[in-house]
């Protein structure tokens, strides 16, 4: 959980970087080749892993707290009401943040702990299917909280683990289908901006307006698959012992996941402070968010080496449990 946390908010970054940086775009075959990047590989995939995983967290918090004796549900709804606070004032430095949604959607979720795992599932791709129908992107949390909710049901986490030479087949489909997508994509790939189009005349705009908003819609229909295919290869790389050794420092991103996405918005917002970057190039960026992780994932392997929770993760836990704990960690 914390490895693919973590592996996720590295994408979720590379995308929410332009809208941090307020950025004008003017586009050339760099620049296309860089949004090209983005709407095949990261756009809408790692936003998906990461609403999957709220959802897995949702029934693991629930459990446990249930098997510890607390009131699970509000003990949950002090934990969104927090999550709610912390996305209305992230959303003074990143507009369209997702922690408000998440904490609204949250609470929708809350039944589905004691529904049937069978009709959490076929709950939850119903309402995915006619969602990325309506093309709906707001929406999407909630079939993906509903389907992380029925994985922990089914246990799929620990079937992964379990079986390997069931994951190395399901994974290999998964990348087929992936493939499919990636092709589906790359037929119907616009460029990003009708100016690059070698006539503009009023029809062939129109035709261009047509075509971008299927291609846009394609980039959210087929991220179902690809984010899967992202997870299935993630988590056959961990089980290797030389892959759990390299993704290592994404597991102390994740354990920090909240700490960090916010403060990806304050590191970003504070380098645009001190460095004129609204009109850098749109592939540079990248850079910028090679060099963001690097500082987060070294924050983070140093700050849990001596303490139990991450800043804003340790303020969640007291008021999730209206209590205090030990934040330092023992000598050893």
């Amino acid at each position: 959980m914390d490895y693919l946390r973590g592996f996720a908010l590295l994408g979720i970054l590379l995308v929410n970087i332009e809208v941090l940086l307020h950025l004008n775009i003017h586009y050339d075959a760099n620049e296309v080749l860089y949004r090209n990047f983005l709407n095949f590989m990261i756009e809408d995939k790692f936003f998906t892993i990461f609403s999957f995983l709220f959802g897995i967290g949702f029934y693991i918090f629930m459990t446990n707290a249930v098997n510890k004796g607390y009131n699970a549900y509000l003990r949950f709804v002090l934990r969104l009401v927090f999550l709610a606070i912390a996305g209305m004032l992230h959303q003074l430095l990143q507009p369209g943040e997702a922690l408000s949604v998440y904490a609204v959607f949250g609470i929708i979720l809350i039944p589905f702990f004691k529904f049937n795992k069978y009709f959490n599932l076929l709950c939850g791709v119903i309402l995915l299917l006619v969602i990325l129908y309506l093309n709906s992107k707001l929406l999407l949390p909630l079939p993906y909280f509903i389907l992380g909710v029925a994985a922990s049901q089914f246990k799929l986490l620990d079937k992964m683990k379990q079986h390997q030479g069931t994951l190395m087949i399901s994974s290999l489909v998964i990348f087929m289908l992936a493939l499919c997508a990636f092709y589906i994509l790359y037929h119907y790939n616009t460029v990003p901006t009708y100016k690059l189009l070698p006539d503009i005349s009023s029809n062939i705009i129109a035709q261009y307006t047509e075509r971008r908003e299927l291609f846009d819609w394609l980039v959210l229909a087929t991220s179902p698959i690809i984010s899967l295919c992202y997870v299935s290869l993630f988590v056959l790389c961990i089980q290797t012992s030389i892959g759990k050794w390299m993704l290592k420092p994404l597991q102390y991103y994740g354990q920090m996941a909240l700490t960090n996405y916010i403060g990806q918005s304050v590191t970003i917002i504070s380098i645009a402070q001190l460095v004129e970057l609204q009109h850098i190039e749109l592939w540079f960026t990248g850079i910028i968010c090679i060099a963001v992780y690097m500082l987060q994932l070294i924050i983070s392997w140093l700050w849990l080496k001596y303490f139990n929770y991450g800043p804003l993760e340790y303020l969640w836990k007291i008021v999730t449990y209206q209590q205090f704990f030990p934040l330092l960690k023992k000598a050893e």
